[in-house]
């Protein structure tokens, strides 16, 4: 995070460690259908990224993502653009668009940093 109200663009290099757990729309019930999570071990997954991060004002930062995620035994090109707002220069929450493997995903995040 920029702590002038300058704006600003950066380049970032960066990766994550993640675990899915997904729909599965085979479950025998209805009910299970509908709130039902399920994971297996392939849900571990490991991303490489790249991309670039606008520090619209000292607070809110923008940013775009491309890279590679390696899950459920193979590798997949995976893109994101996500949102952040910081409430300290050590805290923050976000929103994140993500696709990856032909799929949309929409989450949310917490950040904290020292």
């Amino acid at each position: 995070m920029k702590t002038s109200k300058r704006e600003a663009l950066d380049a970032v290099f960066g990766g994550e460690l993640s675990y899915d757990w997904y729909k599965d729309s085979d479950l025998s019930s209805t009910a299970d259908q509908i709130v039902g999570l399920e994971s297996d071990d392939g849900s571990i997954g490991v991303s490489a990224l790249t991309g670039l991060r606008y520090s619209i004002t000292d607070k809110l930062e923008s940013g775009v993502n491309i890279g590679a995620k390696y899950a459920y035994d193979r590798t997949y090109l995976q893109t994101s653009a996500d949102m952040t707002y910081y409430f300290t220069e050590n805290i923050a929450i976000g929103g994140e668009v993500n696709y990856d493997d032909q799929v949309p995903h929409i989450g949310f995040f917490l950040k904290i940093s020292n």
